[in-house]
């Protein structure tokens, strides 16, 4: 849990419309984005800069941190009508080398009774994918200089909503790890997807 001032980091009013807020992350961006900026600190700039768009510019998340003024982060499990699981979104550094996608991990809940009938588990779940403009990387070339990347606005990622499925075999453990490999965010710079964890949870019914 956190408490930050994103209108004020972002300069702009709290009455901003969505064009104000995505230009004045764009002007900022440009200023400070670490493979661009010659800026004192501009990476710990664009990271909270960044931090601010990513929630004032979906409606859902400005909302909430309109009325509570503050962000929590927050763990979904897995429902058997299907929730949303999220792996809490972060921005950070893009990684210069080539490396593989982040580890994404949760919880997992189902009836056992259930999958008496059908052992395959279904869930949606958010993932980062590579802007597709500019490789993931947040800036292009053009004669040789590094420009702001207009797709994603210096981003390099986006959070993406997948669908997930995997078969259950053994319902003798009430209690399990599954591993679903290369099944989760892009990697960088051309590396593999990452993996998803999930710790699986049986539940028995009572009677």
């Amino acid at each position: 849990m956190y408490e930050k001032d994103y209108y004020k980091i972002l300069n702009v009013a709290q009455t901003a419309t969505k064009d104000e807020i995505k230009d004045a992350f764009r002007q900022l961006a440009k200023k400070y984005h670490p493979d661009i900026s010659t800026e004192k600190n501009a990476e710990l700039k664009f990271r909270e800069i960044s931090e601010a768009y990513e929630i004032l510019s979906d409606d859902n998340k400005r909302s909430q941190y309109d009325q509570l003024n503050f962000v929590e982060e927050y763990q979904v499990d897995y429902a058997s009508e299907g929730q949303i699981f999220n792996s809490g979104y972060l921005l950070k550094k893009i990684p210069k080398k080539v490396k593989k996608g982040p580890l994404l991990t949760g919880k997992v809940k189902a009836k056992l009774t259930s999958l008496l009938f059908n052992s395959v588990i279904s869930f949606n779940l958010f993932i980062e994918e590579n802007c597709t403009s500019c490789s993931g990387k947040g800036y292009v070339i053009f004669n040789k200089k590094k420009y702001l990347c207009d797709n994603c606005q210096g981003l390099a990622r986006f959070e993406v909503e997948k669908t997930v499925q995997f078969n259950v075999t053994n319902f003798k453990e009430t209690k399990q790890t599954i591993v679903l490999k290369e099944q989760g965010s892009d990697g960088y710079n051309g590396g593999p997807k990452g993996d998803i964890k999930l710790k699986l949870i049986l539940k028995r019914n009572k009677g």
